[in-house]
This record gives structure tokens, C-alpha cells and sequence, in this order.
């Protein structure tokens, strides 16, 4: 008897088999190095957050410069990107990383919200 799910399995993944990459067993250095990088640069793009906070905090002409559209698409990205990393890596390092990129990232689109709530658009001059 033929098993459905395994064979509906094989069937979805074979378009996509060519596009494996299979890396060289003998450089055991590689998964830790890029493990690291990964982190590392994660890490400090939570950093790069803070301009943007600041700007659309500061002023209208900062807030029209955010597009909450592609802020809350880059929040859902960390938001999956941390169920992937627990449920699929359990990986708790990635998972806490992209929580500080998720966490930056509401905070952006929570004060560009706030802000043109509260701010009224300028006025033309000739009224």
C-alpha cells in the first residue's frame, strides 16, 4: 500500500531538490562561523533601529519618511523568523535575536502610528 503523505511529499519537493546545496563535510569550522556572523550581525541591526525610533518620534517630516506597510511586513518576517527558530531550529540564540529586531521594530511602527494620530498634515499656504 502506498502512503499518501510520503508520496504527496516527494511530489512537492522534487521541483525544488535542484535548488539544495550541499556543503563540503570537511570544513567543520563553517556551521559555528556562520552561526556567529549570523548573530553578530542580527545583533547589532537591533542598534540600527534606534535612528529610525528617533526620527519618527521627533517630527512629522520623520514620520512621512516611514512606510508602516513595509515595517509591519519586516515585523511579521521577525515574527516568523522566531517560531521558525524554536519550533523548527530550537534554537533559543535566534530566537531571542530576532525577538530585539521584532521588539525594534514595533516600537517603529507603534510611534509612526502614534504620531500621524496625532499630528495634524501641514496646511497649504494660499488658505
Amino acid at each position: 500500500m502506498v502512503d499518501l503523505a510520503e508520496t504527496l511529499a516527494t511530489v512537492l519537493d522534487q521541483p525544488f531538490a535542484m535548488l539544495r546545496i550541499t556543503a563540503p563535510a570537511q570544513l567543520p569550522w563553517r556551521e559555528p562561523v556562520i552561526i556567529v556572523a549570523f548573530a553578530t550581525v542580527n545583533f547589532i541591526r537591533i542598534f540600527a533601529y534606534i535612528p529610525q525610533i528617533v526620527k519618527a518620534a521627533k517630527g512629522q517630516t520623520g514620520v512621512a519618511a516611514i512606510s508602516s506597510a513595509t515595517r509591519g511586513l519586516f515585523l511579521a518576517s521577525h515574527l516568523t523568523t522566531i517560531f521558525y527558530a524554536i519550533f523548527v531550529l530550537s534554537n533559543a540564540v535566534m530566537a531571542i535575536v530576532f525577538l530585539g529586531n521584532a521588539f525594534a521594530c514595533s516600537v517603529i511602527v507603534a510611534v509612526t502610528v502614534l504620531r500621524r494620530c496625532t499630528t495634524s498634515p501641514p496646511q497649504p499656504d494660499f488658505l
